[in-house]
């Protein structure tokens, strides 16, 4: 789209935010105290009514390979940290998934989904069945932040209305593999994460 994806998008809530963020990384803080904190600021934007009345015309997004795709909003020149939203359409699912390296904290903006997370209990090759055991089971809605850190699996699943998530990720994914299982069969493989698209974010 040939925007600058580095300028902060003219909306309040993300000048409240951004400098925020930059704050948490120039704090001597455990990657976990880190996102811990995060999580906190996230409602700057999840609970902004402008943001809101946005996202209720985000369109479902296919990349070009068929998977979800993630709109691009803002990634920082200092940090490297970004602001994603992720519209899925009802009965969505995705496979049993990680976010290699990546921390992320993510907060549905509206709609609800039901989020399994799991326990890995070998390393498997790509092509072989893997043995997942399930740790958690929850709904994630709005006021509720959920805080992925690094390589740990879990799944979505989205019921029978629309949800849309605003994600706050360490760094831009998608140019890298990341560990992923077919939720029904349980064989392992790779593939890079969700496309990124631009998206320009105007005042209303």
């Amino acid at each position: 789209m040939g925007m600058d994806i580095h300028g902060i998008p003219p909306l309040a809530c993300f000048e409240r935010f951004v400098p925020a963020m930059r704050a948490l990384w120039k704090t001597d803080l455990t990657d976990e105290e880190r996102w811990k904190r995060v999580s906190a600021l996230l409602p700057i934007l999840l609970e902004n009514r402008e943001l809101r009345e946005l996202a209720a015309a985000w369109a479902f997004t296919r990349a070009t390979d068929g998977k979800h795709a993630n709109l691009l909003f803002y990634e920082d020149p200092l940090h490297g940290f970004v602001v994603n939203a992720l519209v899925k359409a009802p009965g969505a699912a995705t496979p049993v998934h990680d976010h290699a390296h990546t921390w992320t904290a993510y907060g549905v903006i509206c709609g609800s989904e039901r989020v399994v997370r799991y326990r890995l209990e070998k390393e498997v090759s790509p092509g072989e069945v893997a043995e997942l055991t399930e740790v958690g089971d929850y709904v994630v809605e709005p006021g509720f932040v959920d805080v992925v850190p690094p390589r740990l699996p879990h799944a979505e699943y989205v019921g029978d209305s629309r949800t849309v998530a605003i994600i706050v990720r360490s760094a831009r994914v998608g140019g890298f593999e990341q560990r992923m299982w077919n939720h029904k069969t349980r064989v392992h493989f790779l593939a890079p994460g969700p496309q990124q698209q631009p998206c320009q974010l105007e005042k209303i």
